[in-house]
């Protein structure tokens, strides 16, 4: 019911668009909130991560806001490389948007690895990587979409992540992890539960 009432902005839908470019990578940690050592506002740690690690994989990008807020006011001042890429027509930011409408248009999708969020990936077929924010069973699924064969753990939490990181865990994705991703949510999407 809530997929059949969306309807996404003409910006998304622009972004969307399959003549616009290759599919976005989907960025975004949904409640999730943190904050480095160094930069200890979460809306601007979590903003410069997800558009640095866009820009250095080279990929489009959605990014949802989140608790934390992210969008392109977070970004550092003294980061223009960040502003031009993100007002470059590459990156997307985005309120609230069902992951079941969303993750399905995009090409794999970086979350914190909660069982939720992780499981709508799988569903949408699209590999999986997990940057966990807390070290509770998001490390776990980490761990099990990386033993899968569907995604890439990042083996430390967000905080402690660096935006090279996060590019080389986008960049980790390859053709064999994408159609191990289909052939999962072929197995889901087959499963008659609620």
């Amino acid at each position: 019911e809530q997929l059949a009432a969306f309807e996404p902005t003409a910006e998304l839908k622009a972004f969307l668009d399959p003549n616009a470019g290759e599919k976005p990578v989907y960025i975004g940690w949904g409640s999730m909130t943190t904050r480095s050592d160094n930069v200890p506002n979460s809306s601007v740690f979590m903003t410069t991560l997800a558009v640095e690690a866009a820009k250095l994989a080279n990929v489009r990008a959605v990014i949802l806001s989140g608790w934390a807020k992210l969008g392109p006011e977070h970004l550092p001042a003294d980061r223009t490389d960040l502003k031009e890429y993100a007002a470059s027509g590459r990156v997307h930011f985005a309120g609230r948007v069902p992951h079941g409408w969303l993750m399905p248009k995009c090409q794999s999708a970086v979350v914190h690895g909660g069982a939720g969020t992780t499981a709508a990936v799988l569903k949408a077929g699209i590999p999986c990587i997990i940057a966990p924010v807390m070290p509770t069973d998001q490390p776990w699924w980490g761990q099990r979409v990386t033993a899968l064969g569907v995604g890439v753990w990042l083996g430390k939490t967000l905080r402690n992540s660096t935006a090279a990181e996060l590019a080389a865990a986008i960049g980790a994705v390859d053709d064999t992890m994408r159609e191990a991703a289909a052939r999962l949510s072929s197995e889901i999407n087959r499963e008659d539960g609620p």
